[in-house]
């Protein structure tokens, strides 16, 4: 679990200093995903729900937002977002700190 939550926040914190970089952004998210997939093959994240600060939200242009304390990204790619409801699972699970958002 350390080393999904050290790699997890070190994404977290390249798709944060990515955001108007699109490549890079995409890549991070491709990143971020891949970790998502890696951790749902292993089963390690737990049928039940997890609480924590991470979690979706849901804005006036209906794009989906992965959220935690101060910090706020939109999901991508927008069409990702049916998968987006098992990432505040992983990052709660992982006991992932939030970067310091915008």
């Amino acid at each position: 679990m350390n080393d999904v939550r050290r790699e997890a926040h070190q994404i977290l914190l390249a798709i944060d200093a990515s955001r108007h970089q699109r490549q890079r952004l995409e890549d991070n998210w491709r990143r971020l995903w891949q970790l998502l997939r890696e951790v749902n093959a292993a089963a390690y994240l737990p049928a039940d729900g997890i609480s924590g600060p991470w979690h979706l939200i849901s804005t006036n242009t209906l794009t989906p937002t992965l959220a935690a304390d101060s910090f706020v990204v939109i999901i991508w790619p927008p069409e990702a977002s049916r998968s987006g409801a098992f990432l505040p699972q992983l990052l709660n699970w992982a006991s992932v700190p939030a970067p310091h958002g915008r």
